[in-house]
């Protein structure tokens, strides 16, 4: 018989183990589930007062956390929000309670110009033994309502330890996509009933008590058709919160966020990434995502970061280039710009007392229907959108005009007036972004005076008016004025100024300023350094090259456009602007230099005052317009006398000058420097004695030679076979001019440099490797050489031998590349030395600035692959997409690699590749049948002519007979002067045209080698 009871304990005892087994393995599972559980970010803390928002976080090593790091938007008020940890208590955000970089210290902390126009961070001290080493609950909480705000958004948050290291994996935390979300009611009739909503729904002031209905609908302080919702993705519940807090219901926010996910467009913004805000590789996205900007972690912590934005290739005279053309937008500053909720104005014009908006509210009707109904020559037209833009603009200030006010600049006058201006701005974006004009700037302007992405707005003050202190609204208790204090209106008002600047930068036009007053807002610089504490300086370098660059016309210093009275070209280059703060009544309370060292400072300034005596000597003294009248931003007559010497009050460019160089010469500059400047000054204005600002017995060796910088080709720069190679260079000297730049290969001469940056163009440039000596050599014989290697070939090939590391790194497909954790170097056996050409690498997408990369090193070995490495090439930066370099050195490698830089070796490289290279054959020279002629440098001007005289200017770069020849417009020579042969240099000729009728007419310029052809316009005396 079977023992049932022997069979039941064995039962018993295996369900027992079985049971023990599904323990263990239920904790390990809940363990490892602990540990990978992810948190979305960010954290949407919106809603009612009161609005709890909870997540969890698995802390490693939680006993060694002393902190909570967070970044936050819109934490514009102490006491806003709270956070509490596991069971404590709640903890209320404000000064008193948390920690923060100098930078946002500086500026107010909780509150101050960062937090209530955007983005803080902060780090809440946490008591030892309060965080768990495993999962930790953390809970968000909104407080109160200002009567505008919802509530915050924790954009990023990790545990800290007492050094500030995070403990959270990053791998712990994930974006919210909006490319995933979905419409709350996702059918026709829902979408319908949304759009309807937001058309014409009536909404209520607020959810607080002594709310009050409001005039205005959803579409009237947004863009028309909700396109702003989606363009900056907001989600779902903000949307919804945002509806109900204007007094809508659940069921019609939800209609409402509907509508806004059926848009059939972009959304790269996210709300708190301010719109334009520069930064890297914002030029190379689609033009439709510029307003998206460069995000909020492109704003930089402290100055000194932004240098190599500012100078790629070292603090020298180039980086000042002031006849060149950068881009604004690409350099990333310390000034966040205000997010889109910033943008948004807090009370409509049509519920503000007294207000008539129907002229205002026609003329954006017309621009809408215009832009609708008419095609690109209205939107680019001087006399279409842009002057019925200026109207519009124009109808606003005078609405705002009419605001009525008591003197006192109370809370509710400066809203009213301050929120006029925002929703100017909101309706322009509207236009620009519905209707696609941001990228018709060279268009309109041309390639000169054209940005590549720009608004349309002309010369207007767009953005630069919506300033508190233009809008005279910056005075009174600091509690009434634009972001709650005295502080944040003057951020406020400087964060306009440099939206305007990256907006446009006036197209070059005449008249100097474009929609941007130069004078003024240079001038509030020293002043906002002193209220943040914090030095302004390279926002103020970017201000002052831009607007150098932007007036760069090719007209001669105080010279008027053709056929314009506007005021001469070249105010923000003008001395008045020299000082860097040494203008009168700046230098004693100076602070752009704050926390500079005197080395640095010593580097910026010489480079500055390099580039600067380089721009004034290009034009002899006689060439400078002057201007009789002896008035401000103008070139004073030969003759003028200094107010220092002749008791005046005058300040104008001589008496700047003698102000700017002694304060120059205390800050540390070249005393070589100091006195070129000093001594042009004497050639430009002789009845004076400049030798009192000149630095005596300086002791700094001469110049040995012009200064030289060679702009292009770049070094290691790689180069297509098909293209055109263009030479560029910057040289100066003094006080001998620069009398020619050269170009030479193994000492064989190829070519000589025209025009200001000693240019010349080649072409059928042979394939392989180049190198280039480039001589400047002044007039007394003395030259500087700087040579340059580069590459001319293609990029892409067949992989050349075996990989070692990853095979998605070598794949051809950067979407294909994974972070190679502990991963030390990648690279490729050759099979033997070969001589290495161009070397390709890339950046992950995630990471398109390459900051996991940047100092890693491409080596090349002939031992083996794992020793014997030399460094060929440091990697300093990189863009998205493919990168490329010429490896510069002539020696043979088998093996090819990239090394990781730092301990750890985490690199995001998801593409790696090498291409083989071959020695260049010689490069045509210049007169020859490959060589592109450089053409010649020449201009008349005026041009129109309107008083029967104009001048011909000529730059000979070798000795030839020159003459010339005026057509009429029948092709007959009506005038002309005989071939004589002339030295090198640059010449003028006067031409009397008074002879000839009004008309239009062709001059011929006609040397040895060449002829150049100019129209010219004669009117009528």
């Amino acid at each position: 018989m079977r023992n049932n009871d022997s069979q039941l304990g064995k039962g018993q005892f295996g369900t027992l183990r079985a049971r023990w087994a599904f323990t263990t393995a239920l904790l390990w599972l809940l363990g490892h589930l602990a540990a990978a559980q992810t948190v979305t970010l960010p954290i949407e803390v919106l809603g009612a007062e009161g609005t709890v928002e909870t997540v969890t976080v698995n802390v490693p090593t939680g006993s060694t956390a002393s902190g909570l790091w967070l970044q936050v938007n819109n934490l514009s008020y102490a006491d806003k929000g709270s956070v509490r940890l596991n069971d404590g208590p709640w903890i209320a955000l404000n000064n008193s309670t948390v920690r923060f970089t100098e930078r946002e210290r500086n500026l107010g902390g909780i509150g101050g110009a960062r937090a209530f126009f955007g983005t803080i961070k902060l780090t809440l001290p946490l008591a030892p033994g309060a965080v768990r080493s495993g999962p930790n609950t953390v809970a968000f909480r909104f407080n109160n309502s200002d009567g505008v705000s919802i509530g915050y958004r924790v954009l990023k948050l990790n545990f800290v330890d007492d050094g500030g290291h995070k403990l959270v994996p990053a791998t712990t935390f994930v974006e919210d996509n909006p490319a995933t979300w979905v419409a709350p009611q996702n059918n026709a009739a829902a979408i319908a009933a949304g759009k309807t909503l937001w058309e014409t729904a009536t909404l209520r002031s607020s959810y607080l008590a002594n709310n009050h209905v409001l005039n205005a609908k959803c579409e009237d302080c947004h863009a028309k058709n909700a396109r702003d919702l989606k363009y900056f993705s907001y989600s779902n519940k903000s949307i919804i919160e945002r509806v109900k807090f204007h007094g809508l219901s659940q069921d019609q926010g939800e209609k409402i966020a509907s509508y806004v996910r059926s848009l059939n467009m972009k959304q790269p913004g996210r709300p708190w990434n301010p719109p334009y805000q520069p930064g890297p590789g914002l030029d190379s996205k689609p033009v439709d995502e510029w307003a998206a900007g460069a995000g909020v972690d492109a704003v930089l912590d402290n100055n000194e970061e932004a240098l190599p934005y500012l100078f790629p290739n070292g603090i020298t005279a180039a980086g000042f280039d002031f006849t060149g053309k950068f881009s604004p937008r690409e350099i990333p500053v310390t000034m966040m710009l205000p997010d889109w909720k910033h943008w948004l104005p807090t009370v409509h014009p049509l519920d503000q007392v007294g207000g008539d908006v129907s002229e205002m509210d026609s003329l954006y009707q017309t621009l809408r229907n215009n832009l609708a109904t008419r095609g690109t020559d209205y939107k680019v037209d001087r006399y279409g959108f842009e002057s019925q833009s200026e109207h519009f603009q124009t109808a606003v200030q005078r609405f705002s005009d009419r605001i009525p006010r008591n003197g006192a600049n109370t809370k509710e006058e400066i809203e009213a007036v301050y929120s006029t201006q925002l929703w100017k701005m909101v309706k322009l974006w509207e236009l620009h972004q519905e209707f696609a004009l941001e990228g018709l700037g060279q268009q309109k302007y041309g390639a000169v005076g054209g940005e590549p992405r720009m608004w349309l707005t002309g010369g207007t003050y767009a953005a630069f008016t919506v300033s508190p202190f233009m809008l005279k609204i910056d005075n009174g208790p600091g509690p009434n004025r634009v972001g709650r204090s005295v502080q944040n209106d003057a951020n406020i008002g400087q964060m306009w100024y440099h939206t305007q600047l990256l907006l446009t930068l006036g197209g070059r036009q005449p008249g100097g300023g474009g929609p941007y007053d130069w004078a003024y807002a240079t001038g509030q610089f020293s002043g906002l350094a002193g209220i943040n504490k914090e030095s302004e300086l390279m926002r103020y370098l970017v201000h002052l090259i831009a607007g150098v660059q932007g007036c760069n016309i090719g007209l001669k210093p105080g010279e008027h456009s053709p056929g314009s009275t506007d005021a001469p070209f070249d105010w923000s280059w003008s001395p008045e602007r020299w000082g860097i703060g040494a203008i009168p009544g700046y230098a004693g309370r100076n602070v752009l230099w704050k926390n500079t060292s005197p080395a640095l400072r010593k580097q910026i300034i010489d480079a500055y005052l390099g580039a600067l005596l380089q721009h004034c000597r290009r034009w002899t003294p006689a060439e400078y317009v002057r201007d009789p009248r002896n008035v401000s931003g103008a070139w004073p007559p030969s003759n003028y006398r200094l107010s220092a010497l002749d008791g005046s009050q005058r300040w104008l460019a001589p008496d700047h000058i003698y102000a700017a160089l002694p304060y120059f010469a205390k800050l540390g500059a070249s005393c070589q420097l100091i006195n070129g400047l000093a001594d042009w000054a004497q050639e430009m204005w002789p009845n004076n004695d400049w030798s009192a600002v000149r630095v005596p017995n300086c002791t700094e060796p001469p110049a040995s030679g012009p200064t030289l910088t060679v702009l292009a080709p770049q070094e290691s720069g790689v180069y297509s076979p098909a293209e055109a190679l263009k030479f560029a260079a910057m040289a100066a000297n003094f006080p001998q001019p620069v009398a020619a730049v050269e170009y030479y290969e193994n000492n064989r001469k190829i070519g000589q440099g025209t025009g200001v940056n000693y240019a010349l163009e080649l072409t059928n440039i042979p394939v392989g490797y180049h190198t280039i000596e480039v001589r400047a050599r002044d007039t007394g014989g003395t030259s500087k050489a700087q040579t340059v290697r580069f590459y001319v070939g293609q990029p892409t090939c067949a992989t050349p031998g075996t990989t070692f590391g990853p095979a998605e790194i070598f794949d051809g497909d950067i979407s294909t590349g994974t972070a190679q954790d502990h991963v030390e170097a990648v690279g490729f056996d050759l099979g033997s030395p070969q001589l290495l050409g161009i070397i390709g690498f890339a950046p992950s997408p995630q990471y398109q600035t390459g900051e996991y990369i940047l100092g890693g090193k491409i080596q090349g070995s002939n031992q083996s692959a794992t020793t014997g490495y030399v460094d060929l090439y440091t990697v300093e930066n990189a863009s998205a997409g493919m990168n490329y370099i010429a490896v510069t050195g002539t020696t043979p490698y088998r093996y090819v690699r990239f090394l990781w830089g730092g301990k750890h070796y985490l690199g995001n490289l998801t593409e790696f590749s090498v291409c083989l290279g071959v020695q260049g054959q010689p490069i045509a020279l210049a007169t020859g049948a490959a060589q592109a002629k450089p053409a010649l440098a020449v201009d008349v001007f005026p041009n129109p002519v309107s008083t029967g005289r104009a001048t011909l200017r000529y730059m000979l770069t070798e000795a030839q007979p020159v003459g010339w020849a005026l057509y009429d417009g029948l092709g007959r020579v009506v005038q002309a002067a005989d071939a004589r042969r002339q030295p090198a240099g640059v010449h003028t000729q006067a031409l009397d045209l008074g002879g000839q009728a009004p008309g239009l007419y062709f001059l011929h310029l006609t040397t040895g080698t060449q002829t150049s052809k100019h129209t010219l316009v004669l009117l009528q005396p």
